[in-house]
Parts: C-alpha cells; structure tokens; sequence
C-alpha cells in the first residue's frame, strides 16, 4: 500500500515541480504519514494545514478525506489553487485565528512558521483553533544547520567559519527564514504558548541529501524558467511516457525509504516535532 501511495505521490510531484523540491516534499508527506499512524492520529479529523501554499501536499488524498482538510495562506493566488483540493481561507495566523466557527484535533504547519516573523502570536492563534480538551500539532521546521550542509559549506565551516556563517545568512534571509533554532529552543517556544512537546525527529539522510544536491542545478534552471513562463517545466513531464521517468522514482525510493532519521542526526535539514495541547494553559 505505501509503495503504491509513493509511486503515485512521486510521478505527481515530479510532473509538477523539479525533483530536488519532490524530493524534500515527498520525504514529509511521507514521515507525516508514518507520524499519523504510529501515534493514532489517523482518523482525526477535521485537519488544519497552517501555511497550505496550493494544497498540492494533499491531493493524493481521497476526495471524502479532504473534505476534512482546512488550510489557510497569505497568498490570495496560492489559496485560490488550494481551494481545488482542500478547503482553504486568505489568512494571516500571526494576526487572526483561522475557521472561526470550526475546532481542530490535528493541525500541521509543514515548513511554514519558520516564515512568521510573530511566532509568538502565531503559536497561540494555533492553540485557540485547537480543540477544547486535547490536539495534536505537528511541526516541520529547518535545522540549525541546514545551510551548512554540502561538502563546501563544510569545508569553510571548518577552515573559514565566518564565510560559511555568511553564506548560511544569505540563504536563511532568501527564504525569508525568521526562526531557525534547535529542539530545545523550540520546546521552550511552544510551551510559552500552551504546548507540550511529546517528541521530536529528523528528517533526510545521506541519501535524499546527496539525490537532492545531484538535481539542484536543474532545479534552480526550473526556478528561472517558472519566473519567466509562470510554472515549473517538469509540468511537459505529463507527456513522457511513465517508463521514460521510472529511473527517477526508483532513485527517489531509494533515498526516501527512511524518511525519519534521529532529530540529532547531522544529515537532518529539518526538525518533525510533535506536540500536545497543554489543557492546563
């Protein structure tokens, strides 16, 4: 059943964007997948995805599933795309609560509230969209070191600190990274705003590290294609027969087997923290 869930995920995604994004995008749906089953959070329902982007993370999804799925944005164009697949409103959460007259027993926020600037703020308007007596919350967020990964960010980290320290400023500030903290400081974060962390992991390894690096450069043609024509070029890929692209998949497979990795491991690039409504607060 998985593997058919990730062939089928797996042709979606790299018709749509390039591989080294599929590749980060497959590997959290897939540990959100295994976090769902193995902590009983599978028919919770109805979810909320903070920071949906166009909802595609869902659209595997049986149709009376998503139903279920409510998601918000800032972005009028990317909520507009989302509404295809889940439920989704234009809001700010670091302004508003979200689904006023709904309640929430899981919400996820998969690579979103590390681009709030009032987290603080955010984090609470979550809990008050949570339900009364318990929620879940399942976060995915960068590691400290994600931007030093790479054997030339390690090289200057070790021989030239404050260039790689540099370098790693630029590439948080061009993704508009406003916290990017280790498990401690994040445990600290939600329990101020009335969470309790349960547990926490890793996500990517050596391999889906060294398959994402080996499709960048094409990812970043991808990325200057898609700002001048308005979308990714892989969506031609809906022309290639499956055969032509199956090389792809298994490579992805294989690097993707283990999408869970320990939270200290030095091949994360991002944190999956799972945490429980603190019903005291």
């Amino acid at each position: 059943m998985r593997n058919r869930f990730f062939i089928e995920s797996a042709f979606a995604y790299i018709r749509t964007v390039p591989v080294s994004l599929a590749i980060r995008e497959l590997n959290r749906l897939l540990a959100f997948k295994d976090i769902k089953k193995n902590y009983g959070l599978t028919n919770l329902n109805p979810i909320l995805d903070v920071g949906c982007g166009d909802g595609f993370w869902w659209q595997l999804q049986p149709e009376h599933e998503r139903d279920n799925i409510f998601g918000i944005d800032i972005s009028d164009t990317l909520v507009k795309e989302a509404n295809k697949y889940i439920n989704a409103e234009l809001c700010d959460i670091s302004k508003d609560r979200p689904f006023k007259d709904r309640n929430f027993p899981l919400i996820v926020g998969n690579c979103s509230l590390e681009h709030v600037e009032d987290i603080s703020t955010a984090l609470t308007n979550i809990h008050k969209s949570a339900t009364q007596k318990s929620c879940t919350l399942i976060l995915i967020v960068p590691t400290v070191h994600w931007a030093y990964q790479g054997y030339t960010q390690q090289f200057l980290l070790r021989k030239f600190p404050r260039i790689a320290m540099a370098i790693s400023g630029a590439l948080n500030g061009f993704f508009q990274h406003w916290h990017v903290y280790d498990y401690s400081v994040w445990e600290i974060i939600l329990q101020k705003t009335g969470w309790r962390v349960i547990d926490g992991f890793g996500l990517g390894n050596k391999k889906s590290e060294f398959l994402f690096r080996l499709f960048l450069p094409f990812a970043f043609i991808g990325f200057i294609f898609k700002s001048i024509i308005g979308f990714y070029p892989n969506k031609l890929f809906k022309f290639v027969p499956k055969f032509l692209l199956q090389p792809i998949i298994i490579l992805m497979e294989w690097a993707l087997k283990n999408p869970i990795v320990d939270k200290n491991d030095s091949s994360a690039y991002e944190l999956i923290i799972v945490a429980e409504k603190n019903v005291t607060s």
